[in-house]
């Protein structure tokens, strides 16, 4: 499971006024939160991914920053304890679009020259899909448009208050075909290949919206039973919670300078 949980970590970021949110439904204010979201520019990430499967257990932290405006986000990952003995514990990482960059704390004895390690999760070696999936928890703007394909099968769970924030929750199922028809245009090929990798193109979803009608967090609950069976160290169920707080802050996810990098396809400890 570990070539998995490094491809994880890899992978591991005001249109409606609170005056406003009682006039509309709640399909519709949640398909609208993305953009009242990314209004906003920027905004500081929390994250937690929990991968069961193999009679364990891992589950990954994050902290970092996502830039709406470039779609770039920057993380500090904790691995946890297991993997911390295997010299992993905390990873640096920095996603921009399908491409990521990982700042490996062994990376000496894996054989990386550079600081950094880069990986296409469209293309890493021996991982399937399972990369491509796991963008929808690593990249918050990519799970956030998912949202333009909510259906009308919300319920209402309650008011909730996040890290101080007053928001409402709801649970909902995200139909995939028709987030295809709304999301931008370079968006449709990711969320076709979720389509083709489920096996499905339905998903629940929780979300906690605020007075603004901006995303406080996002959790999803992804089954990959169907996708793993070809690949026995596969988690059987990711679920990811994401946060977004301090929105307008400075966030700083500038990709490293080529000369610091190492194509992960090119690492044999890595990709092998």
């Amino acid at each position: 499971m570990r070539h998995v949980v490094i491809a994880v970590a890899a992978l591991m970021l005001g249109l409606l006024p609170a005056c406003a949110q009682e006039e509309v439904s709640a399909q519709v204010l949640i398909a609208q939160a993305p953009a009242a979201t990314q209004e906003e520019q920027t905004a500081r990430v929390a994250m937690e991914m929990v991968m069961s499967g193999g009679g364990q257990d891992i589950t990954i932290t994050a902290d970092g920053g996502v830039d709406f405006t470039t779609q770039r986000a920057a993380m500090t990952m904790s691995m946890g304890e297991q993997m911390a003995a295997a010299g992993l514990g905390e990873i640096s990482m920095v996603t921009d679009g399908t491409i990521i960059y990982m700042q490996l704390p062994n990376a000496e004895a894996l054989g990386v020259s550079t600081p950094w390690v880069k990986m296409d999760t469209e293309t890493m070696p021996g991982m399937g899909g399972l990369g491509q999936l796991q963008q929808t928890g690593n990249d918050p703007t990519k799970s956030m448009e998912m949202l333009q394909g909510v259906s009308d099968d919300i319920t209402e769970v309650g008011e909730e208050e996040i890290r101080g924030e007053p928001t409402t929750h709801y649970t909902a199922t995200i139909d995939m075909d028709k987030a295809l028809e709304q999301v931008p245009e370079e968006s449709r090929s990711f969320i076709q290949q979720q389509i083709d990798l489920l096996g499905t193109s339905t998903l629940p979803v929780d979300v906690w919206i605020d007075e603004e009608g901006r995303l406080r967090r996002q959790r999803m609950d992804i089954d990959t039973t169907g996708m793993a069976a070809g690949s026995p160290d596969a988690p059987a169920q990711i679920s990811t919670t994401i946060d977004m707080y301090d929105f307008g802050a400075e966030v700083d996810t500038e990709p490293p300078p080529a000369d610091q990098v190492t194509d992960f396809a090119d690492v044999q400890g890595l990709s092998g």
